[in-house]
């Protein structure tokens, strides 16, 4: 390792003399000037400033190899990712402020932090996370996917924790017109397979946004605009919901086993509360399928519904580092009060041996 050579080799990279460096640094030239010749090295304590100044990881300023760099980034994200859905959030954090002491300048675990930061229910953590958004979005070499996921963060700071809704406004107005996006032009003015390719993907993404707001509509959480509708218009829409995703999957939905569940649980809560209990154990029943189909998906394929046919499927490839399966999680509703008079044992018993069978092949 000659740390010397690399921040000549940086400093002359970036166009910079030794006099800005060391400014920088709040050195002189001539201690810049000892560690490119190797008459001496920085301080450890410079280390995160050098790297910084550069926009590299330390480690990338040592002359460590970058992929194990990336791979460690990687390790660190997924644990962070899997401890902010278990609600571990002081876990998360402080795993996550280990991994940025080491690597500086990662926008990935920045944003993940941000994300952990606005889970936590105090305003401290928002305005910290506003303030690594913020400064993301003022970053040029930040890409647009991550400075995407910095408005989301700071929409969902300025909303739910600050309720500070013009600044919420701000944010979005910022926000690029979703017909002016890369993924709708690709499709629109390409040829080939490339805008095929790209319809697909549209295809998957619109009806996983339109699920989405279908089921906001039916939600059951006060303050929502489900307020807006009965619970008979609810429950239409609910029913809808799974039309939906069964016209454009056919069936096979893969990681959108999870969609499909969320729909017959609601619709499950939807009847009984309407009167229809006996409507609720077929609409469990199926949601127990769906919760043990996601959890017995491949790591690969593709789907083979007439609309997305060959759209490959990759098991990691959205957020799904979860610590517990589908099928714990449809348990846990059906403990509460709601459903206690159309409990089925025989499906708690199938969705108890999915979620041991996990915990024994994988845990």
């Amino acid at each position: 390792m000659n740390i010397g050579n690399t921040i000549k080799k940086l400093r002359r990279q970036h166009g910079v003399t030794q006099e800005t460096l060391g400014a920088y640094l709040g050195l002189t030239a001539q201690a810049v000037s000892r560690w490119e010749s190797g008459a001496c090295c920085p301080d450890i304590q410079m280390l995160p400033m050098l790297a910084g100044f550069f926009d590299i990881t330390t480690d990338e300023l040592l002359g460590v190899d970058k992929t194990k760099s990336t791979d460690a980034i990687k390790s660190y994200l997924e644990s962070g990712e899997s401890l902010l859905e278990l609600g571990e959030y002081a876990e998360a954090e402080t795993m996550l402020r280990k991994a940025l002491e080491q690597y500086p300048n990662s926008v990935e675990l920045k944003l993940l932090l941000g994300s952990v930061l606005v889970s936590r229910d105090d305003t401290s953590g928002a305005y910290e996370a506003c303030e690594i958004c913020r400064f993301i979005l003022k970053n040029p070499k930040c890409s647009e996917q991550q400075k995407g996921e910095a408005r989301r963060i700071l929409c969902m700071a300025y909303t739910y924790r600050l309720h500070d809704e013009e600044n919420t406004r701000s944010v979005i107005e910022e926000m690029t017109d979703w017909n002016y996006s890369r993924e709708l032009f690709t499709a629109k003015y390409l040829t080939g397979k490339v805008a095929h390719s790209q319809m697909k993907d549209n295809l998957k993404w619109l009806v996983d946004n339109v699920w989405s707001i279908m089921m906001g509509f039916c939600a059951l959480e006060e303050g929502y605009v489900s307020e807006q509708y009965s619970l008979e218009e609810k429950i239409r829409i609910g029913e809808k919901s799974l039309a939906l995703m069964e016209l454009v999957f056919d069936g096979n939905y893969m990681y959108y086993c999870t969609r499909v569940c969320a729909s017959y649980m609601l619709l499950a809560r939807l009847y009984i509360m309407n009167g229809e209990e006996h409507k609720a154990p077929e609409c469990i029943e199926r949601a127990s399928e769906y919760a043990m189909e996601y959890d017995a998906r491949p790591d690969k394929g593709s789907y083979n519904c007439v609309l997305l046919k060959d759209v490959p499927y990759i098991k990691h490839q959205w957020r799904e580092n979860r610590s517990h399966t589908e099928s714990y999680y449809i348990i846990r509703q059906l403990e509460e009060d709601i459903f206690e008079g159309v409990r089925d044992e025989r499906i708690l018993n199938k969705l108890k041996r999915t979620v041991e069978k996990y915990e024994k092949d994988i845990l």
